[in-house]
């Protein structure tokens, strides 16, 4: 596993070709977390990148996940995907 010096030292091309693809096919996510280093530690590092998707307008939110129909195909949610989707502001 990678440490946080190393993510921390890492030049925007290193960084952005192992996060780029957090988010698949959202390599903005990566551009934006990677002008907030130096991070703390792993957690912060992390809480940054979701921060800024849920933080996001829920047009690009969707837009996200519409990159990725066969995400909605027609099955039935489990409970925890549920709870996951309502706290994201998923559920209108």
């Amino acid at each position: 596993m990678i440490d946080i010096k190393k993510i921390n030292s890492l030049d925007k091309s290193e960084f952005l070709s192992i996060f780029g693809n957090v988010f698949e096919k959202s390599k903005w996510i990566s551009e934006k977390v990677f002008d907030k280093k130096p991070f703390k530690n792993l957690e912060s590092f992390a809480s940054e990148i979701i921060g800024i998707y849920e933080n996001s307008d829920n047009k690009i939110i969707l837009e996200i996940l519409n990159l990725h129909p066969e995400l909605a195909a027609e099955k039935k949610l489990t409970a925890d995907s549920e709870v996951e989707q309502s706290k994201a502001n998923l559920k209108q």
